[in-house]
């Protein structure tokens, strides 16, 4: 009977440690990018986090136009509907706004064709 090789079965044992290693590093990762996007920030924070003014966030509030939380007297933001509120207000591009009326043009020829 043929015996392994000690030192290949150390390689393929650290290989095996170094993987799992590198799977609690990537859990690590992204358990803190969670726990960023659901980060709760107050008024003042959010209004730094938007390039806002108090007053201006305090207004968006009142006009329901930001998303936010309020507990007895108290604004909260969740830092990551702040981000998908911005990123909703996004002005598209000629090049997007271009393609979206391709696109459209294309489908709705293709529905007269059908008609016809």
């Amino acid at each position: 009977m043929k015996s392994e090789n000690p030192f290949e079965i150390l390689n393929s044992r650290l290989d095996e440690i170094f993987l799992r290693l590198e799977e609690i590093q990537n859990s690590k990762v992204s358990t803190a990018t969670m726990e960023e996007s659901n980060e709760i920030l107050t008024v003042k924070q959010a209004a730094e986090y938007l390039n806002l003014s108090i007053y201006s966030i305090y207004a968006k509030t009142s006009q329901k136009s930001i998303p936010h939380a309020k507990r007895g007297r108290h604004l909260y933001f969740f830092k990551d509907d702040l981000r998908n509120w911005l990123a909703s207000a996004k002005s598209k591009t000629r090049e997007e706004i271009n393609q979206e009326a391709d696109d459209y043009l294309l489908k709705n020829k293709k529905r007269s064709a059908k008609t016809r």
